[in-house]
């Protein structure tokens, strides 16, 4: 059978078996990963990834960067020396934001592979 037969095949068999089904174990169960794609359900695929990772990935870059002109600017209002910061303390304090983030990020990750999405 032809690559793209039998790639219309598993579409075809795939839609009539409700939302319980997973297309992309049957792809790579057959080990065959030549398998045409329809271009208007990829673009939506597409589309519906980016509205849902987006949003997270900016609200992300946006805390990032609250958190590192916050500290700048508390370093340029004396922040060292009210605080009675010493040696490499300052730099310790970037890098707090970003020991969560890895610990967060880990852990959420962990979960999103163990837990079945909603949608």
């Amino acid at each position: 059978m032809a690559t793209e037969d039998k790639a219309d095949v598993m579409h075809a068999e795939s839609k009539g078996l409700g939302g319980d089904h997973d297309v992309a174990l049957d792809i790579i169960g057959t080990g065959d990963l030549n398998v045409a794609i329809d271009p208007a359900e990829e673009r939506r695929l597409v589309r519906k990834i980016d509205w849902r990772v987006m949003p997270f990935i900016c609200i992300t870059y946006l805390v990032t960067y609250l958190d590192k002109a916050t500290i700048g600017y508390a370093a340029v209002f004396n922040l060292q020396t009210d605080l009675n910061l010493v040696g490499t303390q300052y730099s310790w304090l970037g890098s707090i934001f970003y020991f969560g983030y890895l610990v967060v990020g880990t852990t959420l990750t962990g979960h999103c592979n163990l837990w079945r999405p909603l949608f």
